[in-house]
């Protein structure tokens, strides 16, 4: 925040009768030195739960705020084991991202350097000069059944950015109309370089029924591998929409994903 920004927030309230107390630090850090707190609102984007603000919440507390594409409203669970929180996703949201000294901040890498990573904007699968710069020695190619990610692409931004923290997910166009069919999606991690894209045939060249799609991945993390549990229990539970996903958070920085109830574990975050 800015001095003017901080300064301007220290005035506006006074004027309206209100006194609050202004804090400017880094927000990943909660306000230690006035927890703990009924209930934290987060008004930016994350993509993990910060440990202190746990740690800062009191019994029966709440926070509510931006995890991943969803608003997640979590409640202290109230366990003698461990501190923790939990709660399902209220919708979709999208909020600026905190930056965090703390949290070792990592922007999220422009589209274009996103397409540069997966091989350019131009060729698809079935160009050679696609496979020839991304190719590496750690890269794989797979094919699979057609995933139909185009329509469901807010629930895979949803998922993706839960399952790579700070990732980037984005999607090409067939030819040069943006209204025109999706041809591949391309997801890259920058804090590890790993990246997996998508290439989507031409539905009017396959049967139908038997659509399949071209898969390729590379780095450290096998980030479509990571992801193909989560669309699956999607798929068992007949694609239900964002208020059936939910996340349990402990105060070690454990973050379990779930759909329908905590103890239908769907992935556990890294």
């Amino acid at each position: 925040m800015s001095s003017d920004a901080e300064q301007q927030t220290r005035v506006s309230p006074c004027t309206a009768g209100y006194h609050p107390v202004v804090l400017c630090s880094d927000g990943a850090l909660g306000a230690p030195g006035r927890a703990p707190f009924d209930r934290i609102i987060a008004t930016c984007g994350i993509d993990r739960v910060p440990t202190d603000w746990i740690t800062q919440l009191a019994p029966a507390g709440a926070i509510l705020a931006n995890v991943s594409k969803g608003i997640v409203l979590l409640r202290d669970t109230d366990t003698t084991s461990a501190r923790a929180v939990s709660g399902r996703f209220l919708g979709g949201a999208g909020f600026m991202p905190l930056r965090s000294d703390s949290q070792h901040y990592t922007p999220r890498s422009p589209v274009t350097d996103v397409l540069h990573a997966t091989g350019g904007p131009g060729p698809n699968a079935t160009d050679t000069a696609a496979d020839a710069t991304v190719a590496g020695p750690d890269m794989t190619t797979t094919v699979i059944t057609h995933p139909q990610l185009d329509r469901e692409f807010a629930l895979a931004a949803f998922l993706t950015g839960l399952l790579a923290d700070r990732s980037q997910l984005v999607y090409t166009h067939a030819g040069a109309d943006p209204t025109g069919p999706v041809n591949s999606y391309r997801w890259l991690h920058p804090a590890t370089g790993s990246w997996a894209r998508v290439d989507l045939p031409n539905p009017t060249n396959q049967q139908p029924g038997q659509l399949t799609a071209t898969v390729r991945q590379a780095g450290s993390r096998r980030l479509w591998d990571e992801l193909q549990p989560a669309l699956h229990a999607w798929h068992r539970a007949s694609r239900p929409d964002l208020t059936h996903w939910g996340l349990t958070v402990t105060d070690t920085g454990h973050h379990q994903l779930w759909l329908d109830e905590p103890t239908a574990t769907v992935a556990n975050l890294r």
